[in-house]
């Protein structure tokens, strides 16, 4: 249309075919007219309703800016309803799916945050090995807990976890170690605690229904747990270390560390003894833990000052008889202010220092000096024996030490006897076999020390080319068939006469017993029923004793 309204290119509609000006069309009212005049009139565009053959529609007017002309468009004002409905339900449509896929958005996000923090907090406070609460989460929950109402903290410990860990492999250790956390937790009431704090050790927080209760619940767990390895054929029992701290409520300083430490120092006590055992924890426990704190800070310079001793304690061939024919050589610290400190005071804390090691060297330099100076007697030769700990084998110079010592002082070959006690042998059997062939070859004699205290098996004896077997008087201590012992003593004995390795036993302290020995054909017998351990002096003159080129005797003497 022009500026005046005329049709100047008109569309093929044939519902506008007899509109030839704007005033041919339905107005729907003046004002509608004048609007579309106005815009034409000012070059702008606008908006209308009018009528074609009885349809609303709405119409738009656009300038070209050609001509004065202007773009007339119409549509049905019905069919622009639809389509708006149309897009408004597609909007809708797609408002309600993005609602829907934000909320799924949420709930995934919510649930990657739940599994997260979980992992999180399994990270902080769970056991990643045996799925148990940890020693961090133990602190937590046992802080609150132990000043409301009674308690007491224990801690237990695995015995000889390290050597079932050699014998049946890590696999099998772990599975142990669920084990004996099931087994704590089966025997648990809910508001108690337990974690493993390290390795073998798990610590428990639990009501204190007295000391009997106490020693009755740990008792079904020790016994529990012996059954079920037995039905596994296991060749070992698995055996529990548990010491006890009672809380003493709201009075109760400690924190719960220190706690857990005085549980721990109490297991620590009793660890060494055969068998599965239970105990509380005592001052005088305290006293003695702080003994051997004092006694670990003096050893050092005890050592270089000639504080510790070496006793002797005779060794009896009760074949050849009751001839003296050597000594263990024993240790004693004759201590400044405290006087004489026996070895099971102080061995157990320099092996925890690596102290022990010094010690060891030091008492076989002092033996070889005092062989040397035996030797210019011209009196026959002895067999003395000097202990090895575990700690010192393992050093790389343990072989050069001992045997420059022994060439240093003129020690004949036969005549030193280095004993060792089966934990050397558990920890890497290979390794020691080898090192005892060495030490045979440089002119030592080799000796396994306390056969039958722990778990010494015939196998270990079968493979050891060692000379000496030393059975411990825990044989004929712990069982209650005497008989058996007999039979059992004497086979080992036996065959340990086959394999060409001499035997001694020792703690023995009845005649009877020597006799019964004797009888079984056991070389040698040392303990108070023929002498109690005695300084270098004393063991001088006891040799000086008798005559010349002789050795001395002694008759056997119910220890009392």
């Amino acid at each position: 249309v022009n500026k005046n309204g005329q049709m100047v290119v008109r569309t093929l509609d044939e519902g506008f075919q007899q509109v030839l000006t704007l005033d041919d069309l339905q107005w729907e009212s003046q004002q509608e007219r004048d609007k579309a005049y106005a815009a034409l009139n000012r070059d702008e565009e606008t908006t209308f309703q009018c009528q074609v053959e009885g349809v609303t529609m709405l119409g738009t007017l656009l300038p070209v800016r050609i001509n004065d002309w202007y773009v007339l468009s119409t549509i049905p004002v019905e069919a622009l309803q639809g389509r708006y409905s149309q897009t408004a339900a597609g909007m809708t449509i797609l408002i309600v799916a993005a609602g829907a896929l934000f909320v799924a958005l949420i709930y995934m996000q919510r649930r990657t945050m739940i599994r997260s923090q979980k992992k999180l907090y399994d990270l902080a406070y769970r056991d990643e090995l045996i799925g148990c609460p940890n020693f961090q989460k133990f602190q937590l929950d046992a802080s609150g807990r132990v000043k409301h109402g009674d308690w007491v903290v224990w801690y237990c410990d695995l015995k000889n976890f390290k050597y079932y860990n050699d014998v049946f492999g890590y696999q099998k250790g772990d599975e142990l170690l669920r084990r004996v956390a099931l087994l704590i937790e089966e025997n648990m009431q809910p508001e108690e605690l337990f974690c493993r704090v390290s390795a073998d050790n798990f610590v428990g927080l639990r009501v204190d229904r007295g000391r009997e209760e106490m020693e009755q619940w740990f008792s079904a767990m020790a016994e529990t747990l012996r059954r079920e390895e037995q039905k596994r054929s296991n060749q070992m029992n698995v055996e529990l270390s548990m010491g006890v701290y009672r809380v003493d409520g709201a009075e109760d300083s400690l924190t719960i560390n220190d706690m857990v430490d005085r549980a721990n120092m109490t297991q620590k006590s009793i660890k060494a003894l055969p068998g599965s055992r239970m105990t509380l924890y005592t001052p005088q426990l305290r006293e003695r833990s702080l003994l051997a704190t004092s006694l670990s800070a003096e050893g050092e310079s005890a050592i270089w000052s000639g504080q510790f001793q070496v006793y002797f304690q005779p060794k009896v061939g009760i074949q050849q008889g009751d001839t003296v024919v050597g000594a263990e050589a024993l240790v004693r610290w004759q201590h400044p202010q405290r006087g004489i400190i026996p070895p099971n005071v102080f061995i157990p804390v320099f092996e925890e220092t690596g102290l022990v090691v010094d010690l060891d060297r030091y008492m076989f330099w002092q033996v070889c000096r005092w062989y040397s100076n035996y030797l210019k007697t011209g009196r026959p030769l002895l067999n003395i024996s000097i202990n090895v700990s575990r700690l010192g084998i393992f050093r790389k110079d343990f072989l050069e030490y001992y045997t420059s010592v022994k060439e240093e002082h003129g020690i004949p070959d036969g005549v030193l006897e280095l004993e060792f006690t089966e934990t050397v042998v558990l920890d890497d059997d290979q390794a020691f076999q080898e090192l005892v062939n060495t030490l045979r070859q440089r002119g030592f004699v080799c000796s396994l020390d306390d056969f039958g205290a722990g778990y010494s098996s015939l196998n270990m004896l079968k493979n050891l080319p060692i000379n000496v077997l030393k059975l411990d008087v825990l044989f004929f201590r712990k069982s209650q068939d005497a008989q058996r012992d007999h039979i059992v003593v004497s086979n080992i004995i036996h065959m340990a006469r086959q394999l060409n390795i001499n035997t001694t036993a020792e703690g023995v302290e009845s005649p009877e017993l020597v006799e019964f020995l004797r009888g079984v054909g056991c070389d040698m017998v040392q303990g108070y029923v023929f002498s109690k351990p005695m300084p270098m002096a004393d063991f001088d003159a006891l040799l000086a004793s008798a005559g010349e080129g002789e050795l001395p005797s002694l008759v056997p003497t119910k220890a009392g």
